[in-house]
């Protein structure tokens, strides 16, 4: 699909937005741990489950917080609608990506919450998806989108959190 610039929307060709894709992944292997173990532990570890909690409802907030000020901002939050500028407050000052890191903080939470292995696994293995393959092809659309807004963007902050490596991150 071309937009109204005659440039190809990455966005479009994804089929499963990275934060479901990250949720699967852990929900799959929760459930896939669950059904191997052999007994119950009704305990379980409390600490774990506080950390994992506290990790999932970071990782939500994070998420609902940089969907309101891209919403503010009059872009949606969903992946495959068109963006008309490049949203730099709130969330989106320590992150490019505050939406899918807050998916994969609250994926990694319910996994640890459950001491779910196979569920850190493969909410990793997502999340390797999403930062080799999902993301590089976002930030081609929006360089080719917004050009020097969003190298500006891009060379000032990180793609996940922290300071950027690169202007080529």
């Amino acid at each position: 699909m071309k937009d109204s610039n005659g440039i190809i929307g990455f966005a479009s060709k994804v089929h499963i937005p990275p934060p479901i894709l990250l949720m699967s992944l852990s929900e799959l292997g929760v459930s896939f741990s669950k059904y191997r173990r052999k007994r119950k532990d009704a305990s379980g570890c409390a600490a774990m489950k506080a950390i994992g909690s506290f990790l999932s409802l970071t990782g939500f907030t994070v998420s609902a917080t940089a969907a309101v000020y891209m919403i503010k901002e009059g872009q949606s939050p969903n992946p495959k609608n068109q963006k008309s500028k490049v949203v730099t407050s709130g969330p989106f000052v320590a992150s490019r990506n505050p939406i899918y890191l807050g998916s994969l903080l609250a994926a990694l939470g319910r996994s640890f919450a459950n001491r779910s292995i196979a569920g850190m696994v493969a909410t990793a293995a997502g999340w390797i998806y999403v930062d080799r393959v999902i993301v590089p092809g976002e930030e081609r659309y929006l360089t080719e989108q917004f050009v020097n807004s969003y190298i500006e963007y891009r060379d000032k902050t990180a793609r996940w959190i922290g300071s950027p490596i690169s202007s080529k991150v």
